[in-house]
């Protein structure tokens, strides 16, 4: 075998390898053997079918193993002679090497550049402070009674927290909203629609959702609405006054139920007290987790700063693609529909590039440092992925097994993301 390489910059390497008839022969007798010993033809017990009948067989997949175990030797050894780690096989130039003649093929490869490391034990982390207070724990179950809270048909005016049913028809210099705007009917018209009276103006037509309170059932009335200059969500509405006709159908009070026998039952606890000290325990569990975040955030952003080498362009490529999706799974996650999604996705895009890089620096750098410091992702790690896996996505156990059985890229992504993860708990420990 015989290597040349060729530097086209310092992560992107080409690679040409020329091989002997006797090197490739040799190859592919050991791929026809191990086909052999596998192989159950009619007649033969397994493992004692004839060479010839198995070639005949299972020639092209023979032709396709054996070229692809050539091509992999041979940028290992590359790669290995030259003190190099391959990221990524980008592209493989090969004829058929079956010919009875000496070949070559062509390999380019992205390699993880030498990375020399700053000081990364010492790092200076802010305080933070974790202190669980009384307000805490009373803001938290008054959370909890109006999670559970009845709303009751009122015949009064709605107060703030109150659901109104209201229907409303928009009008922009005398012209029907609807006309102007059909795909976003929210802006235009809604009949029989519950709103939140002065709640979160985000999720509607703010002046709507202010105006309710102090409204009762049958009552009348008109608002405008000033759109801004820059509003991206409805271009043709921006910076147009908009006026609203809103008539309101029904109004009920949220009604908050009492910290009786009946409540602290359906908690599974047995007094007040109790659910107090569980949710202090919650807030303090929180906070804890909040300050480690934090901690966490610091020692990525010191190191970073102190990461300089070039990146594989594959990496950064993959990278951009791994935020993309991200963002989009968050998006949807939180109720953000696929079509107004895709209106953002200049933006979406141009923010996962320029997060990119900083975040495959970040990954390259801890898991140097994982070598390093013999961090590794043991058994009871993956436990704990697929536990919280099962958990998050409502699935068993087992479907998480076989989907990092079925998938070696899936499983390396894994690994990867447990050892960074235990790095950086590391760091922060140190």
């Amino acid at each position: 075998m015989n290597i040349t390489v060729e530097e086209i910059n310092p992560t992107r390497k080409k690679l040409v390898v020329s091989f002997t008839a006797v090197e490739i022969a040799a190859e592919e007798k050991k791929t026809l053997q191990a086909f052999t010993r596998e192989a159950a033809l009619p007649g033969f017990r397994p493992g004692k079918s004839p060479a010839d009948m198995v070639r005949r067989k299972f020639g092209p997949r023979i032709k396709e193993e054996t070229a692809q175990t050539l091509v992999r030797s041979a940028y290992q050894k590359a790669l290995s002679d030259g003190g190099q780690k391959l990221f990524s096989v980008i592209n493989v130039e090969a004829k058929d090497l079956l010919t009875g003649n000496d070949e070559s093929v062509t390999v380019t490869v992205d390699v993880i550049p030498a990375i020399t490391l700053p000081a990364y034990k010492g790092i200076k982390l802010s305080p933070v402070a974790v202190s669980v207070k009384t307000e805490d724990v009373d803001a938290a179950l008054e959370q909890i009674r109006v999670s559970r809270a009845e709303f009751k048909k009122s015949e009064g005016s709605a107060a703030k927290g109150s659901y109104v049913k209201i229907s409303y028809t928009a009008t922009l210099d005398g012209q029907s909203v609807d006309e102007i705007v059909k795909d976003r009917p929210i802006f235009g018209s809604q009949s029989n629609t519950w709103e939140e009276a002065g709640g979160d103006e985000s999720l509607g037509v703010a002046s709507v959702i202010s105006t309710l309170v102090g409204l009762k059932a049958g009552d009348k009335t008109e608002v405008a609405q000033t759109y801004p200059s820059d509003f991206s969500d409805v271009p043709a509405l921006a910076g147009k006054t908009v006026s609203y006709a809103v008539e309101v159908h029904e109004v009920r009070d949220r009604v908050l139920p009492e910290i009786n026998d009946e409540f602290l039952k359906a908690l599974k606890v047995e007094s007040e007290d109790q659910l107090r000290q569980n949710l202090a325990r919650d807030i303090e569990l929180r906070q804890k987790q909040e300050a480690a975040n934090q901690h966490r955030q610091e020692v990525s952003e010191a190191l970073e700063k102190g990461l300089d080498f070039p990146l594989p362009e594959s990496a950064i490529e993959s990278e951009i693609r791994q935020i993309l999706s991200e963002i989009v799974q968050q998006n949807l996650r939180t109720g953000v529909s696929e079509e107004e999604v895709l209106k953002h996705r200049s933006e979406i895009e141009e923010n996962a590039k320029t997060a990119a890089p900083g975040r495959v620096k970040l990954r390259f750098g801890l898991l140097e440092i994982a070598e390093k410091e013999s961090v590794k992702a043991e058994e009871k790690d993956f436990q704990n992925y697929i536990m919280n896996q099962a958990y998050a996505t409502r699935r068993s156990p087992d479907q998480i097994v076989k989907e990092l059985q079925s998938s070696r890229e899936h499983l390396d992504q894994v690994r990867t993301a447990i050892v960074v993860g235990k790095t950086l708990d590391y760091l922060v420990s140190q």
